[in-house]
């Protein structure tokens, strides 16, 4: 097995143009606090390494399933093995000096730990309790976080990595009340417990899997609304075109999962690296260049 020395020798050796010693210690010495690795959060974990990150944490509590296609890592093999672990396995395959410390769930009465000291917050968790969790103690540890996704729910073409960087007393936590109904299908109430579990770093769980059940229906009759309404112009920017009957079709195939049908492989592959290039910058200071890239800041 090649020595530490060898292998972050030949990791950077290819990044010389683009990072100097200050910046290699910079990105060997950082902690990445990453929440969710199946299908962006894959690919930004996958830059990561490649990169020459050495100290992540990682959260994620599923499992491979069959219809994971889209996901870096789910292969014939995988399925049913645990997400974050097959991560780790193919992080120390490409990296053994690499630091993974995994933890199985994240919760409000873990939270402080798995973020303490750390440099960047990742949240690719797509559940309404994780992000409040990551912008939290993003905000109350002066924390940048990192989330790639598409800007908008019906407009699928058009991909963005929101930088929220804390380190910057201006910049106020992300959540208001009024964004709660209208993007997540949470009321307000709902939305402040969770807050005040969050805040007193109680155990999340119970409630995150509730309102997890929310938005899954929330998301689906939004998509069945504009079935029903007729409204092609919307139906047509997150299904390619494609005819409100055919989106039908789809809803009686796969009543459950219709509404996460909307993202291609090579999307995800694209959000996944412009996640990953964020959090570069971020580490190295360049935060100012996320423009040449499109970022939405």
């Amino acid at each position: 097995m090649l020595g530490s020395k060898e292998v972050y020798e030949n990791i950077f050796r290819m990044q010389r143009l683009f990072v100097d010693n200050t910046d290699e210690a910079k990105i060997r010495n950082s902690i990445i606090a990453q929440i969710g690795v199946g299908g962006i959060g894959g690919y930004i974990f996958e830059g990561l390494i490649r990169n020459g990150f050495s100290n992540i944490r990682l959260a994620e509590k599923d499992s491979y399933e069959i219809n994971n296609y889209r996901q870096l890592y789910m292969t014939t093999e995988t399925i049913g093995s645990q997400k974050a672990e097959v991560a780790k396995s193919r992080a120390l395959e490409i990296n053994p000096y690499t630091d993974i410390q995994i933890f199985d769930k994240l919760s409000g009465s873990n939270a402080r730990v798995f973020f303490q000291n750390a440099t960047v917050i990742v949240q690719e968790a797509d559940t309404f309790v994780a992000s409040i969790i990551a912008h939290y103690w993003g905000k109350k540890l002066k924390i940048p976080v990192v989330h790639a996704t598409r800007k908008h729910w019906e407009d699928s073409h058009t991909f963005a990595v929101k930088v929220l960087d804390y380190r910057n007393a201006d910049v106020e936590f992300i959540y208001k009340e009024t964004d709660f109904e209208k993007y997540w299908g949470i009321s307000s109430e709902q939305a402040k417990q969770v807050l005040y579990m969050v805040e007193n770093e109680f155990d999340t769980t119970e409630i995150e899997a509730e309102l997890d059940a929310v938005n899954r229906e929330f998301r689906r009759n939004r998509i069945l609304d504009l079935m029903l309404e007729n409204n092609q112009d919307k139906i047509s920017k997150f299904s390619r075109e494609k005819s409100i009957s055919y989106m039908y079709d789809i809803k009686e195939k796969y009543p459950m999962i219709y509404d996460k049908q909307r993202v291609a492989p090579e999307q995800v592959m694209l959000m996944g690296a412009m996640g990953c290039n964020a959090v570069k910058k971020l580490v190295l200071d360049n935060i100012g260049e996320l423009n040449d890239l499109s970022f939405e800041k």
